[in-house]
């Protein structure tokens, strides 16, 4: 009776065409409320049952099938993590290549071009490190500025640089994009990069012709470097505040808007520790400093407030490296660094374990079509 009465409300919903054209393409069909018979389809168990399936029967399919695609998964898995260690050497490889390339360069340029000969007085260099710091004093409110002191390496790569200018072209043709790797190759540790000021005159010159020169040219209109940075520029730096600097009467300094100051913003950047300038008639000055100008220029706060490590010690507002301090600083920097790598090694490792298990999991368990093809 109950068959009968089915059979019926098929008939009576038109259904049973429906399911003979499904029997004849030999597709499966099911009933769904809103769209009647359909053939085919890719419903899972729970869903079909919701919509109102009949007629369906599991049939199995390819288990073996099945089990060769698992089976490929696994295998693929495995050797993206193979690739992924090749690709690891690979790099590894190639910077162990170029690191030897660079090392063969320098050694080149320390051996064919760098020059030995020193222009400069001791003198001179005295001066010029003395007025670096009485400009670098004069900046308020900077609470990390550091004491310069003089470099000979530095020295070496100015030098053997206005030299080959010289040689070269008989005069200054631009700056010296590869004193980075040649300062290290002379022998200098760089850190946060190499920076270049160029001057005409003779080295008594700088770095007051960087600082309290005025030209007309770069849009100062008679304003010293100084000048056009503390009434135009101050506003682009952080932690610079304009009301700090001095007060410069309009009507005597007009400068525009696009006036340069680099040179005075890498004479007064606080993090620069070190000098070095070479000399030549046809090219003039050029220092080299370390570290180069990036980023905020100084700390604001009181002086010698914000030093960074390794720098305890307060000479007349600046901050004077101590060499004790230094050692003990670096010594707590690598505990620190070797703590964080064993940390992140065993942090690596717990993930890597995790993911291994939760991949073995899913590729053991029987997935909803293995399923529907009863396969499991």
């Amino acid at each position: 009776m109950k068959s009968e009465l089915k059979q019926k409300k098929l008939e009576e919903k038109g259904i049973t065409k429906g399911i003979d054209k499904c029997k004849k393409k030999r597709k499966k069909w099911f009933v769904t409320p809103s769209a009647g018979v359909k053939c085919g389809g890719q419903w899972k168990e729970k869903k079909a049952k919701r919509a109102g399936k009949f007629g369906y029967k599991k049939k199995k399919k390819n288990c073996k099938a099945r089990a060769a695609k698992k089976v490929k998964m696994e295998l693929g898995v495995k050797q993206k993590a193979a690739q992924a260690i090749l690709d690891k050497k690979a790099k590894h490889e190639r910077n162990v290549k170029r690191k030897a390339s660079n090392n063969l360069r320098a050694d080149k340029w320390r051996k064919e071009r760098m020059t030995t000969r020193e222009v400069l007085t001791p003198a001179q260099r005295k001066q010029i490190v003395h007025e670096h710091n009485n400009i670098r004093r004069s900046v308020p409110n900077a609470a990390n500025m550091m004491e310069i002191s003089y470099d000979m390496e530095l020295e070496r790569v100015a030098q053997t640089f206005v030299d080959e200018q010289a040689r070269k072209f008989g005069g200054w043709k631009g700056h010296n994009y590869d004193m980075g790797w040649q300062y290290v190759a002379a022998g200098g540790t760089s850190k946060g990069g190499v920076g270049e000021n160029m001057s005409s005159g003779r080295p008594s010159s700088v770095p007051g012709g960087w600082v309290n020169w005025g030209h007309s040219y770069g849009g100062r209109n008679g304003c010293s470097e100084e000048q056009a940075f503390w009434l135009y520029k101050a506003n682009y730096w952080t932690g610079v505040t304009p009301s700090d600097g001095k007060k410069i009467p309009q009507e005597k300094c007009r400068a525009g808007k696009l006036t340069q100051d680099g040179h005075y913003t890498q004479v007064v950047f606080a993090r620069t520790s070190k000098i070095g300038c070479g000399y030549n008639p046809l090219i003039g000055t050029v220092c080299n400093y370390v570290q180069g100008r990036g980023g905020a220029l100084w700390k604001p706060g009181k002086k010698c407030s914000k030093c960074d490590a390794g720098y305890s010690t307060c000479n007349k507002g600046l901050c004077v490296l101590n060499p004790e301090a230094m050692k003990k600083h670096l010594i707590e920097r690598a505990e620190k660094s070797v703590i964080h790598k064993e940390v992140a090694g065993k942090r690596q490792a717990e993930r890597k374990a995790v993911w291994a298990a939760h991949n073995k999991a899913i590729y053991a368990r029987c997935n909803v079509y293995d399923r529907m093809a009863g396969c499991c």
